[in-house]
């Protein structure tokens, strides 16, 4: 009797055993629901956030997931931004801006935590007064049946007729494209991440396909319109391509699980190409975070054109600039591995002679952002930084070195806790007038269904 009671507790455990190996090799059952047990305890890898927070995040409480920290050091200055249509649960953003500033419509994308949507953009005019809101939603049950509020906005664009294509991480389960009224155009289902860099005229752009995770990471060329896939470069056939050399060996220490980790493509503007002798209109400037490397290839013969190790700290948004410079957003991601402080900093560096410079000190303007983060560097002899984990948008004079704007998207403002950012754009004085006018039917029309067109 003990022998067959033994018996059949080992031959169960021996089943339950090997099914739970099935389940993970080939994701059957119950690996779904294992699955959304273990990200909900694990959360995102940069998160800190404790179970109970986990919990308030996912029930829709308070937004803790992408809660971030950030006490202006100049507080005073900062008057509140009216925002309509924003949750009761929040407190509205702060705003500065310089007398001395320039007149600039300043575009803000992050989570904006609106009633329509947690993720959104809003235009500014040059007084700080709101012109007009994105609702950013990827609810959407074709792509993904996670909320919004597990997902990160990182990876947007807009286009000159005021829509917008965006992905959260492969979370969102593929690209939305919205009109300059927020209603869905198309879908394109599938994984992609990190960046959505339109071409020079604005009818196509580039993207990252697959997990960021993966060794060899895809570059798609997606058409603005349709969704469709125009062109797919694997990385992988670079590497063979270029047999001589060697920059991607840097990722094949044994049993990382994050080689790339590729997070940006930068087509080089005709209009700049003049300057960079090196290189042709069109080329792609890419970075890989993980190794510290940002390169250029030529995305029709994949040749590898220039590479250069090391200005940053898993750097973010490589930039092509006109005096010929390439500028980069250091995150100085391993700062306590190192033992130094935590500061992110603005690179420029120079393809001919292969040396870098500071441009924005973090230490001097109390910026660090460990994640994600963009800059622009502006007409007006300006740069402006979005230091997303900060949940804070600055800009800097260059010639005084000055801050001529600030905005903290403010949480609650008492406590110093504010809301994770992904990007801010300047953007053209006739072209946000032109945003700003543009109409939007109070109720839909019937029918108007039919604009949605997934694509797969």
């Amino acid at each position: 009797m003990l022998i067959t009671r033994v018996a059949v507790i080992y031959f169960t455990s021996l089943i339950f055993f090997v099914w739970g190996i099935a389940a993970a090799r080939y994701e059957i059952f119950p690996w779904n629901q294992i699955y959304t047990v273990y990200k909900f305890v694990r959360g995102d890898v940069t998160e800190t956030t404790s179970l109970s927070q986990k919990l308030l995040n996912d029930l829709d409480i308070v937004p803790e997931r992408f809660m971030r920290n950030y006490a202006p050091t100049k507080a005073a200055r900062l008057s509140v931004l009216k925002m309509d249509g924003i949750r009761a649960r929040r407190n509205s953003p702060r705003l500065w801006i310089s007398p001395t500033a320039r007149s600039s419509y300043r575009l803000i994308v992050g989570a904006l935590d609106f009633e329509k949507a947690f993720w959104g953009g809003i235009l500014l005019d040059p007084s700080g007064k709101v012109m007009r809101r994105w609702y950013m939603n990827a609810e959407i049950p074709t792509l993904s049946n996670e909320a919004d509020i597990l997902k990160n906005l990182y990876g947007v664009a807009f286009f000159t007729d005021g829509s917008a294509a965006f992905t959260m991480q492969e979370n969102s389960g593929g690209i939305v494209k919205i009109d300059a009224c927020s209603e869905v155009t198309w879908t394109k289902k599938g994984l992609f991440h990190h960046v959505i860099s339109p071409t020079e005229d604005a009818l196509q752009f580039w993207t990252f396909g697959g997990k960021q995770y993966d060794l060899h990471p895809k570059l798609l060329l997606v058409d603005a319109f349709s969704g469709k896939t125009v062109k797919e470069i694997d990385m992988a056939d670079v590497e063979k391509t270029n047999p001589d050399i060697f920059i991607f060996d840097l990722h094949r220490k044994i049993n990382v699980k994050n080689p790339t980790h590729p997070n940006d493509i930068e087509p080089l503007p005709s209009a700049m190409a003049g300057a960079y002798p090196k290189f042709s209109a069109g080329d792609l400037l890419i970075s890989y975070h993980t190794t510290n490397l940002i390169f250029v290839i030529d995305p029709e013969t994949l040749k590898i054109k220039w590479w250069y190790v090391g200005a940053g700290d898993r750097q973010h948004d490589p930039d092509w600039q006109s005096d010929a410079s390439i500028s980069i957003f250091s995150n100085n991601w391993r700062a306590n591995q190192r033992g130094v402080e935590q500061y992110s900093s603005i690179v420029s560096i120079d393809p001919q002679t292969h040396s870098h410079e500071t441009i924005v000190d973090g230490g001097r303007y109390d910026f660090y952002s460990k994640i994600n983060g963009r800059h622009q560097f502006t007409k007006y002899g300006s740069v402006i930084v979005t230091s997303s984990t900060q949940g804070r948008v600055f800009e800097v004079d260059l010639a005084s070195g000055e801050v001529i704007f600030e905005f903290v998207n403010s949480y609650d403002w008492e406590d110093g806790r504010t809301l994770h950012l992904s990007e801010t754009f300047v953007i053209e004085e006739a072209l946000a007038k032109r945003w700003a006018a543009a109409s939007c039917p109070t109720v839909r029309a019937p029918g108007n269904e039919s604009r949605k067109q997934p694509v797969q």
